[in-house]
């Protein structure tokens, strides 16, 4: 997959959907620290956004950001990271600025760092004297939340009092481990056999992290503040553990037929209003709701692709916890 800079594509027409943070400050969600700005978007081919260069400043380094690990708030200007503290960005390796050098091994490479680095702060969080959850579940973001994972197999070896040699070593060993049983346990759940996204209600081990909302069953309003639909399920990456969709179904008025009921609506294009409890589309109005390509079932990048056109060019969305 060949990736672009923004600034290089910006007056080509990339990026439906695409939210121009250049300059915004990022933050980490997990102890709210300022860790640098936005310096540029990596973009594929059919202009979604990849990762962002983000200038740390203060540690005199650029790295690059999954975007996945990432909510945008429009409102602040602020690019949050989520799953990782400020010291988490030590450990992630230097971008040079070089795009050449950004191929598939270098990509995995990355999201490796990422996750381990994640899993450092949850043992660390965990033989501080954090508060443990009992259940053994994996916690996914809602409305784009936090990605960092609370289940106590992660947390074990801090618990025990490992050394941190030690510890980390253990900790990798586990998570790679977790890693294969939730990529066979979505390949079990979704219709296609999708290694990557899958419905949370049809995924045993999932739920939504407890300080985000879970916003099945609200109803979904479009800009002109018609209700077009409900939130029937949320669609989760199982890799980011993050929600990546709402899969809503539409009220009769807005559906193509009786059997185009089911869309997905990306996750960055919702902003959750407490009261009434509510998803709010503020880039669409509900004549354009038909325009969502119906969803039969079927995860891969030509529906993804399609569903992002469905919604206007530089839209914001991705907004949480407004209220009006």
């Amino acid at each position: 997959m060949t990736l672009h800079k923004y600034s290089d594509r910006e007056n080509t027409g990339t990026g439906p959907g695409t939210v121009d943070v250049r300059d915004w400050d990022v933050r980490t969600r997990s102890d709210d620290e300022d860790v640098g700005k936005v310096r540029d978007l990596l973009v594929d081919d059919g202009g979604k956004v990849r990762y962002l260069d983000v200038d740390l400043g203060i540690f005199s380094k650029r790295v690059l950001v999954p975007i996945e690990r990432t909510t945008p708030d429009a409102a602040d200007e602020v690019v949050w990271v989520d799953g990782l503290d400020k010291d988490g960005f030590k450990d992630i390796p230097k971008y040079d600025g070089d795009i050449a050098r950004l191929n598939a091994d270098y990509e995995e490479g990355l999201q490796r760092d990422y996750t381990a680095a994640e899993s450092s702060r949850a043992s660390a969080s965990s033989a501080g004297g954090s508060t443990a959850r009992g259940a053994d579940r994996a916690t996914v973001s809602s409305a784009g939340g936090s990605t960092t994972r609370r289940d106590d197999r992660t947390t074990a070896s801090g618990v025990g009092g490992t050394t941190a040699g030690r510890g980390r070593t253990d900790a990798e060993s586990e998570r790679r481990e977790e890693e294969a049983e939730r990529v066979e346990a979505t390949r079990e759940a979704s219709p296609t056999g999708d290694s990557r996204l899958a419905r949370i209600s049809e995924l045993d081990d999932y739920e939504v992290a407890d300080d985000h909302k879970d916003v099945r069953g609200w109803d979904v309003v479009a800009s002109d503040d018609r209700k077009i639909g409900g939130v029937k399920d949320l669609v989760a990456d199982t890799s980011a553990m993050k929600v990546r969709y709402l899969d809503v179904e539409l009220d009769s008025d807005f559906r193509r037929s009786e059997e185009e009921g089911r869309v997905l609506i990306p996750i960055e294009q919702a902003r959750i209003i407490d009261d009434p409890k509510s998803v709010r589309l503020d880039s669409m109005g509900s004549h354009q709701a038909g325009d969502i390509p119906t969803h039969r079932g079927k995860y891969d990048r030509d529906y993804e692709t399609r569903v992002s056109r469905a919604f206007p060019t530089g839209s914001a969305g991705g907004s949480t916890d407004s209220r009006r």
